[in-house]
């Protein structure tokens, strides 16, 4: 019923974590697809030894970027639900059975997510994103700005997600607000589940891996592409549906112009 995608870009620390919370909670006939977007030590020999029969790593045929690598894991995803995990997070174990409930209980709902825990070093846990107003069902009544996700903990039944085009692989940041407004667009229903369905490790990877930290190492310029492209793309519906999220990415636009001047100006190393 579920097939877990896990792309991975040089975090064999925390990769083998994500593959094994995955599969506590997995029911029977899921699947763990891993794919390995061009790591320096491959999936596989990360995994070897760490990972049971439900789990498949394949290499990403196309293009690199996480984008892309979804999309390949989707493609040969043999269930009809997916579920997107980041290498460097875990899924709550439960969080596959609510899953499985929903799509049971409500076959009209496409897609969904839920809240999260930070787990902040040094500090108490935090459970981030309980839109206590806008709970379960989130049919065409409910405000656009509550029926976009990131992509870890993001599910969506295969068959709607590969109509759709799946992500874009243009954008390797908010391609995921992308996903969701296109899935929206479309009038999908989605469902939001206040009890957190994965755990976010805050600023981990920035320790262990920084390296893979894409987001962190793009440049203004590539970030402006982006957000330009969403706009193109989607400026008027949300200029109707969600003023708040366009001005946001208005925003980011500016925030990262005058930003690429100060990269642009300062000085090389010597």
């Amino acid at each position: 019923m579920l097939s877990v995608i896990i792309p991975t870009k040089d975090r064999p620390e925390t990769l083998p974590e994500a593959v094994s919370s995955a599969a506590a909670g997995l029911p029977n006939g899921g699947e763990i697809i891993v794919v390995d977007d061009g790591n320096a030590i491959s999936a596989s020999r990360v995994l070897e030894g760490r990972a049971g029969p439900e789990t498949t790593v394949i290499d990403n045929p196309g293009r690199c970027g996480p984008s892309a690598a979804r999309n390949a894991g989707a493609a040969m995803a043999s269930q009809p639900v997916l579920i997107f995990l980041d290498d460097d997070d875990r899924l709550v174990p439960e969080y596959c059975r609510r899953i499985f409930d929903v799509v049971i209980s409500s076959p009209d709902v496409v897609y969904g997510s839920a809240a999260h825990i930070r787990k902040r070093p040094g500090r108490k846990d935090l459970v981030k994103g309980s839109r206590d107003f806008h709970i379960g069902r989130l049919d065409s009544g409910v405000p656009l700005d509550f029926k976009h996700f990131g992509t870890c903990g993001l599910w969506v039944l295969k068959a709607a997600f590969l109509k759709s085009g799946g992500f874009d692989e243009d954008l390797v940041i908010n391609e995921d607000t992308e996903l969701c407004i296109r899935l929206a667009r479309n009038g999908a229903v989605a469902w939001y589940d206040r009890e957190p369905g994965f755990m976010v490790f805050e600023g981990r990877s920035a320790r262990l891996s920084p390296e893979a930290n894409l987001s962190r190492r793009l440049h203004a310029q590539d970030r402006i592409r982006c957000y330009r492209r969403i706009l193109d793309k989607h400026g008027g519906y949300l200029a109707e549906q969600s003023p708040r999220l366009k001005k946001r990415l208005t925003r980011r636009i500016w925030k990262y112009w005058i930003k690429s001047i100060f990269q642009r100006n300062r000085p090389a190393n010597k």
